[in-house]
């Protein structure tokens, strides 16, 4: 298992399942934390190709900035064939921006009520274990 930490936010990665998980200590996300984030899952993520999911934590979080959505943005931009995205937790203004990302992505954004279902889900794409 590797992990990253950036500001509030931490990002596991689970290299036998290929999943990245998200979790946040800091109720603010910013840009800079998403692109110290963002350089790690990259690194992870590998250029091989495959796929992999990010599994997102939003317990806590109630805000991201414009550049934080960008920087993740960018990277989904250049997966979106082999990325999957499950997220739990989510308050109402975090579901609101997962539905304008999957739109502006392309990339699958499906929210759940606990993590157990989010990957149960991923699982359906062959993520995970």
């Amino acid at each position: 298992m590797h992990e990253a930490v950036a500001g509030g936010a931490w990002i596991t990665w689970d290299e036998s399942g290929r999943v990245a998980t998200l979790r946040f200590t800091d109720p603010n996300a910013t840009g800079v934390d998403a692109a110290e984030l963002v350089d790690a899952l990259e690194h992870w993520v590998g250029t091989a190709g495959g796929r992999f999911a990010l599994l997102g934590d939003g317990a806590g979080l109630s805000a991201m900035d414009a550049e934080y959505r960008a920087v993740w943005a960018e990277f989904f931009g250049r997966h979106r064939a082999e990325a999957t995205i499950g997220v739990f937790n989510l308050g109402p203004m975090a579901q609101v921006t997962a539905r304008m990302f999957e739109q502006g992505t392309g990339v699958p954004v499906i929210g759940f009520s606990d993590e157990e279902q989010a990957r149960q889900w991923l699982k359906g794409f062959g993520i995970g274990r």
